[in-house]
């Protein structure tokens, strides 16, 4: 069994529609969508409509289902960049150039769009969808409206899911703003800190960003997964325009995951990665409490309102079940009285406890007490640093740096 990258181009479709129906059986795929990301060099291939590429997707995945590879192994959606190889870009300008960019925007939805599109077709069952959770893809990520570009309630969608036992997810916020502007494009306003304009006025903003199908679509997706085992959610917030009257207003994506924590029924699973969020103690506590998840990861994390205590009291309790914590700072309490960065340590906080922003613990490690406290010096807001943090290097992170206090 044999591993594929698939660029959404016709003339790497045909190829593998080729591939596919000579009887050639994967193990796992990764779907890549083709982004110029300059602007300024000329594609491989001429850019195809959605429509063209689902229907060679679908040729191709019909082949697989009918063979022995059916259900497939890893589907990976990813997104590749022409027009800069190898080259290392400064992190602001990597949040102007991708983030923000409206062609890069409509490529991630794409390929989702098509990939999903094509296997609900086809009628081929995977058994783990990553939506672009990869170290490389971090700034890809799908915007959190778009999910219900797809419509979960479909049967062919559910037969599709039914034996997925991991989902990986990377998603961002709603994006209200983009550097690049199309030709029906109407500026209203000067550009903000990242050079971009909006048509979007701030009253409409604020009403959209509370519309409920900004954050169902994650949820809906988890619901058709009853055998889901290995479940990861990473957030990456897009700064929302720079006016005036939206000053203070941040979109509340934690909405994304309190619909995911009150879903009717939820698995029991494996493994919970929980990373870059601000979210609130109860919708993490709820989540935990109905998961039971095997191993935890979390981090880096705002939490608002709310305490870390009850939530690290569960991780340690017998109720738990937790085999497995990992925590990889920073993660803060935002609350008027108790607001901070966390600090674990050892023993009950004194002057000279010796303390760590990252814990990990295993097996029966994970019973003992959690001690910790907040240093409101290393406060971050999260309105400003969920992309710088996201953009520095994290995945660096060495799990030897974390102590087993």
């Amino acid at each position: 069994m044999a591993n594929r990258i698939v660029f959404l181009t016709p003339k790497h479709l045909q190829k593998f529609i080729q591939d596919a129906e000579s009887g050639t059986v994967y193990k796992n795929l990764a779907t890549m969508g083709v982004h110029d990301e300059d602007g300024e060099r000329q594609l491989s291939e001429p850019p195809a409509t959605r429509e063209e590429l689902t229907s060679l997707l679908t040729k191709a995945f019909t082949a697989l289902a009918k063979g022995a590879g059916n259900p497939l192994g890893i589907v990976a959606l990813r997104i590749h960049a022409e027009g800069r190889p190898k080259h290392q870009i400064q992190i602001k300008s990597e949040l102007e150039e991708r983030s923000t960019m409206k062609s890069t925007w409509q490529c991630t939805n794409d390929t989702f769009f098509v990939t999903m599109q094509s296997l609900a077709a086809a009628k081929l069952q995977i058994q783990s969808l990553n939506l672009f959770n990869d170290t490389d893809m971090k700034l890809f990520a799908m915007a959190s409206d778009q999910l219900n570009l797809i419509d979960w309630d479909r049967p062919d969608v559910a037969h599709v899911l039914a034996a997925v036992t991991s989902l990986n997810t990377n998603i961002s916020t709603r994006v209200f703003v983009f550097k690049d502007r199309g030709e029906d494009w109407e500026e209203v306003g000067d550009t903000d800190w990242l050079e971009r304009v909006t048509d979007w006025t701030a009253p409409q903003i604020r009403a959209e960003a509370e519309n409920e199908s900004n954050f169902t679509g994650l949820a809906r997706l988890v619901q058709k997964c009853p055998r889901l085992q290995d479940f990861a959610y990473q957030a990456l917030g897009i700064p929302l325009p720079g006016l005036p009257e939206l000053k203070g207003f941040h979109f509340p994506n934690w909405k994304i995951m309190k619909y995911v924590s009150e879903l009717p029924s939820l698995p029991k699973l494996n493994r919970l990665t929980l990373r870059f969020q601000l979210t609130k103690e109860s919708i993490v506590l709820n989540l935990l409490r109905r998961t039971r998840p095997g191993g935890l990861f979390i981090g880096p994390m705002w939490l608002e309102p709310g305490k870390f205590k009850p939530i690290f009291e569960f991780c340690s309790s017998p109720e738990s079940n937790m085999q497995k914590l990992e925590v990889r700072g920073p993660i803060y309490q935002m609350g008027p009285e108790e607001r901070g960065q966390v600090h674990f340590q050892r023993q009950p906080y004194d002057e000279d406890a010796e303390c760590c922003a990252h814990l990990k613990r295993e097996g029966e490690g994970v019973r003992r007490p959690i001690h910790f406290h907040l240093d409101p010096q290393g406060f971050i807001e999260a309105g400003t640093s969920f992309c710088n943090l996201l953009l520095s290097d994290s995945e660096a992170f060495d799990s030897s740096q974390a102590h087993t206090f």
